[in-house]
Formats: C-alpha cells, structure tokens, sequence
C-alpha cells in the first residue's frame, strides 16, 4: 500500500485541484465551507494590509464587500471595506494583469434593465441602510449553492441590486464542477453528472463589472480566466472615485493552505483528485498527473515540500506530452 504524501503547503502553483474536488464532492460540503470561512477571512487581512494606508478598511459580511464612508465608522462583523479618510492615494488605473481582459461590460452581462427595478432585489441589500455610508465594491467569493436553483435567484437578485445602486461587482469562481454564474461565460463543466467538460475552457475565473461607467466602455468590465495549476493573476479591483487596487488572489489562496493544515492534510499526491477523469478535460487532467508526478519526484529526492510550490519538472512534462496515455493509466482506477 503506497505511504500517503500530504503538505500543508499547497503544492500546486494555483487554485489546488486536489482539495477543490475534495471539497466539491458528495459527502464533503462542510470542508468546503470551513475553506470558505477561513478564506474570506485571509481575503479581508491580506485588504487590509493594502487598503489601510489608502484610507479604506475591511469587514466581513456574509459576503466580501468595499465600502466607502466620509466620516468615522464603527466596526461591523463580516467583511466590509470603508473609506475612513478624505485624503486617499490615486491607484494607477492602467494597471492591468498579464490574464485579465478589460472589455465593454455588456460584452460580459446582459441584464434586464426591467428586473433590476424589481424591488425584491434591492431588499436583499440591506448593508446601504447605514446612514453612515455607501457601499462601493462588493467581492463575492461563490459557493456551490450560489450557483444552482432558489440560492441561485437569490445571488442574481443580489448581484443585480448591487449594480443598481452602482457597487462595483466582482466575482471569484474556484468551482470547476458548477456551471458559471453568467451565460457569456463558457461552462467548463455543464449541469448534469453526464456532461463531459468543454475541452478549451477555463475551470475557474475572477470577473469583475463597474456599474458606474457606461456598459459600452472598454474599462467597465473585466474578465480572468484560469486553468488547473495558473497562477491566479493579480486582478484591478475598483474602488470609490478613481482609486483602485491591484489585489494578489493567488497569495491569499497558498496562504489559507498554510494557516489551515488540515486543509493540506486531506490532499494525497499519490492519488489524483476525487472524480478527476470525469470532471476535468484532457489539458487539465494533464496538468495535474504533471503536478503529481513533480511532487512525488521531489519527495523521493528529500526536497522539503514547505518550500514550495515548485515548477513542474521539465522532464515530466516533456513524457507527458509525447505520451499523453500516461495520463489515463493514471486515472484509469480511480473512481
């Protein structure tokens, strides 16, 4: 019986594979939500690093939301990002990440004007009735219920309300086996247990919409899509007036790893991800028998595993790529 190889570190350069399908799977949902709690945690500390010295400052809520206040605040629960200055530092705007595409946002949502009037959607905001402030960017970090049946009305609803007040709505997507949140993004996986995953999409993506610019200019959306074992790339998050902020969502993912070891101890690098044949494409599934293999290679060398994440090893890759069937032995007993 092969010695299971754990490490607190997430091994993968990216979103981990591994302990995303874990997490997903029947029976599996309550390790998901622990991920989630201590993420948005780690999301709003790694805010607040940055945003302090700009005159902002984060609070959870039951989503991750950036407010902006003229005045003195007092400390809510939850996640919520307030201007407490009037003096804040101009981030530069033409900052853009390598993988983010701006583009018109009504390339990238296409919503009922007529909906959005709907007052049940502005009732599921209630964090502008703060007589103290408005919100100005709201950060949702979805969960698999944010994405299928009556929670999914319910996020649309809210989303949309956000949007009709003018909140800056940004969006990340870690779930590979859920279909995306809006049309004009391509399913990486569709609904149903017998759909076979699009073989060019991207499993995860960061999407990002500024309602307060008009739908047709280029800046007023943005669009990061990723594959098993990116980097997730530094994403421009919009703030009140003309600030911004470069955010780094890939540190704070390889950081919740570190701060929860038990995350990392339910990962084995001997074995692939749960359901892995049948919920990630070809491109994908070898992207992680690269990552195995590289892990299980630099565990036999004695390499410390804490160190990393490393690259994948060239050579792995290299026999990967002129024997692609070695992936599929791989996963060929595993259910």
């Amino acid at each position: 019986m092969t010695t299971p190889l754990m490490s607190r570190v997430n091994q993968y350069l990216g979103i981990n594979a591994h302990f995303q399908s874990l997490a997903l799977s029947t029976g599996n949902h309550g390790l998901w939500r622990e991920f989630h709690r201590s993420h948005i945690t780690d999301l709003t500390r790694a805010l607040n690093d940055q945003l302090e010295p700009k005159g902002y400052i984060a609070h959870q809520e039951d989503s991750l939301q950036i407010a902006f206040f003229e005045q003195d605040y007092n400390p809510e629960s939850d996640i919520l990002i307030r201007d407490v200055s009037l003096v804040r530092d101009t981030a530069d705007a033409s900052m853009a990440a390598t993988l983010v595409l701006d583009l018109p946002a009504e390339k990238l949502i296409d919503t009922d004007e007529q909906r959005m009037k709907d007052p049940s959607a502005v009732k599921i905001y209630r964090l502008v009735d703060d007589a103290t402030g408005v919100p100005v960017t709201w950060i949702e970090l979805l969960s698999p219920s944010n994405k299928s049946g009556q929670g999914y009305n319910t996020y649309k609803a809210k989303r949309d309300s956000m949007m009709q007040l003018g909140v800056v709505f940004v969006e990340v997507d870690y779930l590979h086996g859920v279909s995306t949140s809006l049309n004009s993004i391509i399913d990486y996986r569709s609904p149903g247990r017998k759909s076979q995953p699009a073989p060019d999409a991207c499993p995860y993506h960061i999407w990002m919409i500024d309602p307060r610019l008009p739908r047709h200019d280029e800046h007023s959306a943005a669009l990061a899509s990723f594959k098993v074992d990116d980097p997730v790339p530094p994403f421009r998050i919009p703030l009140s007036q003309s600030d911004s902020l470069m955010f780094d969502f890939n540190t704070v993912y390889h950081e919740t790893f570190r701060l929860q070891p038990g995350f990392g101890r339910r990962i084995d690098y001997t074995r692939p991800p749960v359901n892995a044949a049948a919920d990630y494409n070809a491109r994908d599934l070898r992207a992680i028998a690269a990552r195995m293999l590289t892990v299980q290679a630099l565990a036999a060398r004695g390499v410390d595993l804490a160190q990393g994440p490393f690259p994948v090893d060239a050579d792995v890759s290299a026999r990967l790529a002129a024997d692609p069937a070695q992936v599929g032995v791989l996963f060929a007993d595993v259910h």
